[in-house]
C-alpha cells in the first residue's frame, strides 16, 4: 500500500434516479490498514442531488492540517 495525501473527496448522487440506492449516512474512515480504520466524516443525506463534497477540513496531515493523510480509505 502505498500513503495518499487526499484534499478533496467527491461523489455524487441522484435521489430522484435512485431513490431506493441513495444512501442517507455515510461515514467516512481512513487508516493505515483495513484493521485500524479511524472515522473522520459523517454526512447525513436528505434528497441529495449533485456532487457531494466530504469534509476533510482540521482532518491533520501535512503543514496545513487540511489534507487527509491516509493509506486505506473506506467510505
Amino acid at each position: 500500500m502505498k500513503r495518499v495525501g487526499i484534499r478533496v473527496i467527491r461523489f455524487f448522487v441522484d435521489y430522484q434516479e435512485d431513490e431506493s440506492y441513495t444512501p442517507t449516512k455515510i461515514v467516512f474512515k481512513s487508516g493505515t490498514s483495513e484493521n485500524n480504520l479511524i472515522e473522520f466524516a459523517t454526512m447525513n443525506l436528505d434528497s441529495p442531488y449533485g456532487w457531494q463534497d466530504v469534509p476533510i477540513a482540521g482532518a491533520g496531515g501535512d503543514p496545513d492540517g487540511n489534507t487527509l493523510v491516509s493509506y486505506v480509505l473506506q467510505m
